[in-house]
């Protein structure tokens, strides 16, 4: 719920669908994660709801700096 979440605010901050690359803005969720993006090992879930590309995008509309993300990309449930 929370990566359908963060997708449809991504689309209220103005950015389209990415499907070249992992992103929260891929178009199709195939199950607990996006389509371009590894999937959660058994009992994690995806604690980085926001990817590289959806910063950079966010970026190029809004000015500002992409920095590195950092914390784990999957937390225990």
């Amino acid at each position: 719920m929370a990566l359908v979440v963060a997708h449809e605010f991504g689309h209220v901050l103005g950015l389209a669908h990415e499907d070249r690359t992992c992103a929260t803005m891929n178009t199709y969720l195939d199950g607990n994660h996006t389509e371009h993006c590894p999937a959660p090992p058994p009992g994690k879930w995806v604690c980085r709801l926001l990817r590289a590309d959806d910063v950079r995008g966010a970026v190029s509309l809004y000015g500002g700096t992409v920095r590195p993300i950092r914390g784990p990309e999957f937390c225990s449930m």
